[in-house]
């Protein structure tokens, strides 16, 4: 944790927040849950229960106007899917999981609808919206025969291979879009606590190691090695068989669609110093 806050301030430094005013920053901490979309989870409320994972959250804002705030912040968490988990039958046979940690980094404005910012805000609780871009990092694994394997590395997909030159090993970080709305009471002078839901979307459709077709097994394993081909297609383990040495082709994902995760945070922010507002008496609606 004080690495994520050590790089939460470097980020702050390049870019010249801290010459501000010290007094006007507010720091923030929220706790809440994360879960993803992509090929691993059909969206069932059971299923989402069952995959959502706990989550955190560090943020550093700086008003700019009463409406409108400047935020940095870093979210850490899990996300994992699982075709057993699944109602569909097709998925339960693909025999399919994964988990990974999600380290996100992201700059973004928060437009509040009422004046809540500031030392002019005229409101102690309002509605918002914000959005940004920042990058995050991720590292898809799976357990096979109760070892844990990483599975960018050995090219479940075929990547790597001679006969898919077109299929090369996804990257480990990326760009990520998140956006998203909540509300803010303000609990007194120096202190606001938040809800807030948020998507965050990303350009690869690999959070999960799954995303177009299977390679044979055989390929797999004398181009990418035994723990490729075992990983590659699972049917096999599911039915209690062999494993399933079907031609390269089939569907195994569907790569039109990007995968992305959601977060839900309660937060509490703090004034670092000095007074959040000039607002006094009761929250005003």
């Amino acid at each position: 944790m004080f690495k994520n806050v050590l790089i939460l301030w470097s980020i702050t430094s390049m870019l010249g927040l801290s010459e501000l005013s010290a007094q006007n920053f507010t720091f923030g901490v929220g706790f809440g849950g994360m879960n993803y979309q992509g090929e691993l989870t059909s969206g069932g409320l059971g299923e989402i229960l069952q995959i959502t994972n706990p989550a955190f959250k560090l943020s550093l804002t700086y008003p700019l106007s009463d409406h409108l705030e400047f935020s940095l912040s870093g979210v850490f968490g899990k996300i994992e899917g699982d075709d057993r988990l699944s109602r569909i039958q097709y998925r339960k046979e693909r025999n399919l999981n994964f988990v990974s940690k999600i380290n996100e980094f992201a700059v973004s404005a928060e437009y509040n609808f009422l004046s809540f910012s500031g030392d002019f805000a005229d409101y102690r609780f309002t509605p918002f919206i914000e959005a940004g871009v920042g990058v995050f990092f991720f590292d898809p694994k799976t357990y096979f025969l109760t070892q844990e394997v990483r599975l960018q590395p050995i090219g479940t997909e075929g990547q790597g291979l001679i006969q898919f030159p077109e299929r090369q090993k996804y990257k480990l970080s990326g760009l990520v879009i998140p956006f998203g709305a909540g509300a803010k009471l303000r609990l007194n002078d120096k202190m606001t606590i938040s809800l807030a839901l948020d998507c965050h979307l990303t350009f690869t459709d690999y959070l999960d190691d799954v995303s177009t077709k299977y390679v044979n097994y055989n390929d797999l394993l004398a181009g990418n090695g035994p723990l490729s081909a075992a990983l590659g297609n699972r049917t096999g383990e599911y039915f209690g068989t062999a494993p399933v040495d079907t031609p390269s082709g089939g569907k195994r994902g569907t790569s039109s669609n990007n995968d992305f995760y959601y977060t839900a945070f309660l937060s509490l922010h703090t004034q670092i110093f000095g007074w959040a507002s000039n607002v006094k008496g009761c929250p005003r609606f």
